[in-house]
């Protein structure tokens, strides 16, 4: 999810952006070319703070900053995954490159002396079924083939045999190996397209799959998009439950010989909320409200999600932490502080070998901490003077030893698409026991006890910590729902 991208938690600022995605609703209703009209084309896509940010943070490679900038403003293409799998999918595949794709045999088309590029597979996704599309409404209106193609699309994403989804969207439950048998858990699931990928695996045996997935998100209006989205599975299998994801809670269940016991999950996507800056290409709007503090914000929150979600994998079990933002403090920052807090227990996963034609860049092993001041590299030089920072959002020595290379990120111009970050974990024992980390224990690590009073006293304390993450979240939310659309 950045989902609340999307991302799961729908916190924050909800009626407003909820506003601001009906108005993307209304102005993006499908064009081929993925582009926006109306007054948001006239969005000012430039930010020096993001510049100086990610400039400073060295998360594009050198020589690179130019082509990634540029790809940032301009839309994203459409991009479509045929839903199911087996004889089906195929079926619905072959129709599409007999009927519409096969026109295309001698490369691009040229109509009126413009380049028309024709439709094509995503090298990286199994068995062509997800494809990408980059013409503009013009191209559609000269040239009939293409405005079949748009017409097919629109009544085969009504029929549920396709879904616009956009590109690295479809990556972290590709990450995950969903089998029929897998007790799997989506955190932060709404708007859905990615729990329907989840159900597509879970149903790609013959006949009702043994396993299940629980598809959670803490808005209630969102879980309405959610069950919209998934009910075109027609999966059984399938349960949507509304709660806060880091609080989600231990499930009880009747084991073997009558023994009750906590049910452990054999997969969980941790898709967490986020900045979004991701997904500047698909929410504009995001150029101008983008700010350091909006990520620092929910730092805490997601490492939150992350551990319930560790805690909740069984031994043995693969989690997946995603993102659709750039920024380390979200990325390897959590990733780093939740495998220290969980002692050896969870392990990065090498995905190297997987999905080898999906350009990605490795984690990065040290970054730099900023609030609206200045900037930091160490807690010890930011701890009397920082506004709004934890410790855990910085590099240590230790955590230089991590394995994080093993993270992955991917940037827009390297395939034409958003920005994403995508980690696999596996959890090869049990936890220590970890208490949730709270703003509270920043207080107390700033200023000793005696500063422990300014954030609230006891459980007062941690019931106001998540408050600025949630507000921070906004920028993301509504990017995440435009997913859907």
């Amino acid at each position: 999810m950045g989902r609340g991208q999307k991302r799961g938690g729908g916190r924050g600022r909800g009626n407003r952006h909820q506003q601001d995605v009906e108005k993307r609703q209304r102005t993006n209703n499908g064009p081929p070319g993925g582009g926006y009209d109306g007054w948001l084309i006239e969005t000012d896509k430039s930010n020096e703070a993001f510049e100086e940010y990610y400039k400073t943070q060295g998360v594009v490679p050198e020589g690179e900053w130019e082509q990634f900038l540029n790809i940032l403003k301009k839309p994203l293409p459409v991009t479509f995954r045929i839903n199911g799998s087996g004889r089906f999918a195929d079926q619905i595949r072959d129709k599409l490159q007999s009927d519409f794709f096969s026109h295309f045999t001698d490369g691009s088309l040229m109509v009126e002396d413009e380049a028309v590029q024709p439709p094509r597979p995503l090298p990286w996704y199994p068995h062509n079924y997800a494809w990408h599309m980059d013409f503009s409404r013009t191209t559609l209106r000269k040239m009939p083939l293409l405005a079949e193609i748009h017409d097919y699309m629109k009544r085969a994403n009504e029929a549920g045999t396709i879904s616009r989804q956009e590109a690295v969207s479809m990556v972290p439950p590709l990450f995950l190996g969903v089998q029929p048998h897998h007790a799997v858990l989506d955190m932060c699931a709404a708007p859905g397209s990615k729990t329907q990928q989840l159900l597509e695996a879970l149903h790609s045996g013959e006949g009702v799959p043994p396993g299940f997935v629980v598809a959670n998100d803490a808005d209630f209006k969102r879980c309405n998009l959610l069950t919209h989205q998934t009910k075109r599975v027609c999966s059984p299998c399938l349960i949507v439950t509304n709660h806060a994801a880091e609080q989600f809670p231990e499930v009880k269940r009747t084991g073997e010989g009558g023994k009750i016991e906590a049910l452990r999950f054999d997969r969980i996507l941790c898709d967490v909320p986020c900045s979004g800056d991701g997904t500047m290409r698909k929410a504009p709007d995001i150029w101008r409200k983008w700010n350091v503090n909006s990520g620092n914000g929910l730092h805490l929150v997601q490492l939150r999600i992350a551990l319930q979600g560790a805690k909740l994998l069984k031994v043995g079990g693969r989690m997946v932490y995603s993102t659709c933002t750039f920024n380390p403090i979200e990325d390897e920052a959590v990733v780093a502080e939740l495998l220290e807090l969980c002692g050896g227990a969870l392990q990065l996963v090498d995905c190297g070998d997987l999905l080898p034609q999906l350009k990605r860049l490795p984690g990065m092993t040290k970054w730099r901490v900023r609030d609206k001041f200045r900037w930091y590299d160490s807690w010890e030089e930011a701890r009397d003077t920082c506004f709004k920072l934890d410790p855990s959002m910085f590099p240590t020595p230790s955590k230089a030893a991590l394995p994080l290379q093993r993270c992955m990120r991917f940037l827009p111009h390297h395939q034409d698409t958003g920005g994403f970050f995508v980690c696999l974990l596996e959890k090869v024992s049990e936890l220590p026991d970890v208490d949730a980390p709270s703003i509270k224990r920043r207080y107390m690590q700033q200023g000793g006890a005696a500063a422990a009073p300014q954030a609230g006293a006891g459980s007062a304390g941690d019931a106001a910590a998540p408050a600025a993450p949630e507000a921070a979240e906004g920028p993301a939310a509504a990017a995440a729902a435009a997913a859907a659309i």
